[in-house]
């Protein structure tokens, strides 16, 4: 038997994500995972094990209920009172191995400031928020991806 424990796992995106191809300029899109290369955070994400948590989220996603906060909280649960964004679209781009997505900035508080970073021409990232364990080769084992913040 295992003690391992799960632990909420926060990424460090190192791509921006930018407006979207629409005419609202919080429409924001970009980057949100990328498979098989060590991310800022020392972890490594294979597609094979994320494909499954990508498909449960894509139908949350697809039902307009995943939301996301301006930052990473401290536990599993996204809190209303911070959401800054719905997450409207996640797909894989096969030729770069990536997770691509599309959000809309609400207005709520928080929404509020992640437009006012954009107004300001402050690059703005996103990155998963997830259950899980690190091997020890980096290796991530994903228990449950609850959204991206």
């Amino acid at each position: 038997m295992s003690n391992t424990k799960d632990l909420l796992l926060i990424e460090k995106s190192k791509y921006q994500i930018k407006q979207g191809t629409g005419t609202d300029k919080y429409t924001l899109e970009g980057v949100f995972t990328e498979f098989d290369n060590e991310n800022r955070n020392g972890r490594v994400y294979t597609k094979k094990e994320f494909m499954p948590h990508f498909e449960a989220l894509k139908k949350t996603i697809d039902q307009g209920k995943c939301l996301g906060e301006l930052d990473h909280p401290k536990q599993y649960e996204t809190s209303l009172k911070n959401v800054s964004h719905k997450i409207e679209d996640i797909w894989i781009d096969e030729s770069t191995n990536k997770v691509m997505g599309r959000i809309k900035l609400l207005d709520t508080d928080a929404g509020r400031q992640a437009k006012a970073l954009v107004d300001g021409g402050i690059p703005l990232h996103i990155s998963s928020r997830a259950a899980g364990t690190v091997t020890e080769n980096k290796s991530v084992k994903i228990h449950k991806l609850f959204t991206y913040d």
